[in-house]
């Protein structure tokens, strides 16, 4: 997302710092939330098992979002923070 795009969609929401290790979005919520990052990065994870499969890595001006935020469904995923951020 440009700066401009980040301003935009900041009216509809709120910036709040993150540290390393949190879980923003953990495989089965229901209620599932999107976050822009802004600084620092956060990881997607597929758990399986005792395992974690890395799906991506969302770094500055990327948002996370899965169809489920749309369809009302359960996450499939999990959301960690790597690196301390907004």
């Amino acid at each position: 997302m440009t700066p401009v795009q980040i301003s935009r969609i900041a009216l509809h929401g709120r910036t709040r710092s993150v540290q390393s290790g949190e879980v923003l979005i953990e495989q089965g919520d229901s209620t599932v939330p999107f976050f822009v990052v802004i600084t620092g990065e956060v990881e997607i994870l597929r758990p399986i098992g005792a395992r974690e499969t890395l799906v991506t890595v969302h770094g500055p001006g990327e948002l996370t979002g899965e169809v489920n935020v749309l369809s009302g469904r359960r996450s499939l995923v999990r959301a960690r923070v790597t690196k301390p951020g907004k």
